[in-house]
This record gives structure tokens, sequence and C-alpha cells, in this order.
């Protein structure tokens, strides 16, 4: 199987947001409206969906555009699609953010019905990247629980994220990409600031908002209002910073409020689902690159030999040679890989949310 040139960092962006949705607000908290964008299903009846939550580190990325191949699998089954935005850290904290996500669903379930012909019971979670793990985090917490989980990639055991942090040795990958535009005391004073009034729910990652022009970045989310702002950078470089440092998870899980290291792992452990994992979990989908330098696809692996040994059933899509966002080149039924690493995956979705 011929492999896509990784190399190009464009062509690991989502598509653009395919066309025939519409966007909701669903809540303000704080005074930050928060938005879903719903792709029906066109002329399907009472059909199910599914709740993506986007990736981007916790603190950028977009739900504008789901992963390439999302909308247009899961709708050629029969699906509504909905993809949730929710404030990005670290303004807020990996709390507010699943809050953020439970208040989407909830609105979801009050309002879907009056949009869209729908089985409102019907319905999957789903997350790409750090979105993995708001959606595996979610199918513990909502109720009710999805039918089933599709986790891409995300990071499901943060014990294990917060080691390899521990142990990371600060590099210049984010003075390279940034020059002198910012400061350490500058991301430091951002990450102290937990005013969540000032937090956003939208930034482009680093190699894009220096390299794409902004209208591009508008028509591929299909948001003509949407800017390369002060702010909007200020995020974005922020999201590099926490990774060359390796502070990501501490702003995130507001680590540094705690003094013991058993306490910083005890609040790692109760924010993973790998380890909140029983018999009740619902059924999982894993899509995965092999290649994945971000998340290593042990994380997949073990969360589902963990399901199987609670006896709940589970699918592992493996990639091969994929890195991290492998899946965006994914675009369509008549891309190499396709029918062979989604199709499979969409229908055991599929076979779970309508009971097969």
């Amino acid at each position: 199987m011929r492999r896509p040139d990784y190399s190009n960092q464009e062509a690991l962006l989502p598509s653009a947001a395919p066309p025939g949705f519409t966007d909701h607000i669903y809540a303000s908290p704080h005074g930050v409206p928060l938005e879903v964008r719903v792709w029906a299903c066109p002329g399907a009846a009472q059909s199910p969906w599914i709740f993506w939550t986007h990736g981007g580190a916790y603190c950028t990325g977009a739900h504008y555009a789901p992963p390439s191949w999302v909308v247009p699998a899961f709708r050629a089954k029969g699906f509504h699609v909905v993809s949730v935005g929710y404030r990005l850290s670290p303004q807020v904290g990996l709390q507010e953010i699943i809050q953020d996500c439970v208040d989407g669903l909830e609105w979801c379930r009050r309002n879907l019905p009056s949009i869209v012909p729908i089985d409102i019971d019907a319905f999957a979670i789903g997350g790409d990247s750090s979105g993995g793990t708001l959606a595996t985090l979610l199918g513990h917490v909502v109720r009710p629980r999805p039918r089933a989980v599709c986790d891409v990639y995300g990071p499901v055991d943060l014990v294990d994220m917060y080691y390899a942090r521990k142990a990371k040795v600060p590099d210049d990958a984010w003075a390279q990409r940034w020059g002198d535009r910012y400061t350490d005391s500058h991301n430091r004073a951002m990450i102290a600031d937990r005013d969540p009034a000032k937090a956003i729910t939208a930034a482009p990652f680093g190699w894009e908002i220096n390299h794409v022009p902004i209208e591009q970045t508008r028509a591929r989310w299909a948001r003509p209002d949407f800017e390369y702002s002060t702010r909007v950078f200020a995020q974005t470089q922020l999201k590099d910073w926490l990774a060359s440092m390796g502070l990501g998870l501490t702003a995130l899980l507001r680590l540094d409020e705690l003094e013991r290291e058993e306490d910083r792992l005890d609040r790692c452990r109760s924010w993973s689902a790998y380890h909140l994992l029983d018999e009740t979990y619902p059924p999982t989908a894993f899509f995965h690159g092999e290649a994945d330098g971000a998340v290593p696809i042990t994380a997949s692996r073990r969360m589902a030999q963990r399901l199987r040994e609670h006896s709940v059933d589970v699918y592992e899509s493996y990639y091969p040679d994929g890195p991290h966002g492998f899946d965006q080149e994914l675009k369509g039924p008549d891309t190499e890989g396709w029918a062979e690493y989604v199709v499979p995956v969409v229908e055991f979705v599929d076979r779970h949310v309508r009971g097969m």
C-alpha cells in the first residue's frame, strides 16, 4: 500500500467542513458562546447519531471540521453527525471541558428531535487525539450512556502522559517556530490566568497559522468571521510552548495545585478512562496509526485489552506506518485504505448503536 507523504503538513489538516450543516449555540458559560455543528443525514427517518469531540492538545483545534473521514463515513451509514465546541485550556481545566461536552450532549438530547428526524437514544460518542480523551471519559459519565465509543488515537491513560511529561527535557521547538514574539514569562502568566471568561473555543495549529492564509482557514472551517487575532495567535503558540516545556498536563489538570506526587498521580488516574473501566463500559472501537509519535499505539492496545478482560466488545483498526493525524488523508470511499480501515470501524459503531 502506498503511504501518503506525511512530510506535507497541510495534508494532515482536516478536509474542509462538508456542506449541509447547521450551527447552534448550546451554552454561554461566563459569556463564552459554545456551539455544536450538526450534519443531518439527508432523507433519514429516526436516524442514529454520533457526537464528536475534536482534538488539539486540549488547547487548540476547533469543532468546525472533524477528521476528514468522519462526516462522509457516518452519514453514509445513516447517522447524523454532531461536532461539539468547548472552551480550551488553560483558562479552563479538564473538568470544565468535560462539563462543556456534557452540556452540549444534553442540549442535543433536548433539541435535536425538533431539528432532525432522530432516534435520540441511539447514539455514539467519538473523538480524535485529545478529543479521544474526552470521548472515552464521556463514555463513563454521561447518562444514558452511549451505545458505542469511537476512540481515534486518544490519550486514555493520563498517568502514562504524566510520566512522559515529567521526563521531558525542554527543547527549542517553540523558540524555533515563534522566535522572540513571545516569552516564557508571557506564557507562564497565560497558564496562571484561570479566568474562564477569557477562554476561547477555536485556534489553529502552529504550522497552520504561520503558513495558511486566513482566507483558506475561513473557507476550510466554513467560518467567514474567524480571525487570526492577537488572542488566537497567543493561544496557538502556547500549545507549542506547553509541548516544548512538558507542561500541558499540568495546565490541564491543575497539577500545580498539588504538592504531593501521589496526589498528582491520583488526579491523573481520576481523569483517565483506562483507570475507570469496568464491565459496564460501552463497546469501543479504536483507530490508531502504528507510527504515532504523539500518542503511542500502546494506549489503544492496553485499553482494548482491559475492556476484553471486562467482557466488553472491542474493535481495533491499526493503520500501518500511520503517524498522528494519519486519518486526515482518508477523505472518501475512493481513498486507499478506506474500505480496509475506516469501514470496519463505522460498521462496528453502527452495529452496536442500532442494537443489531
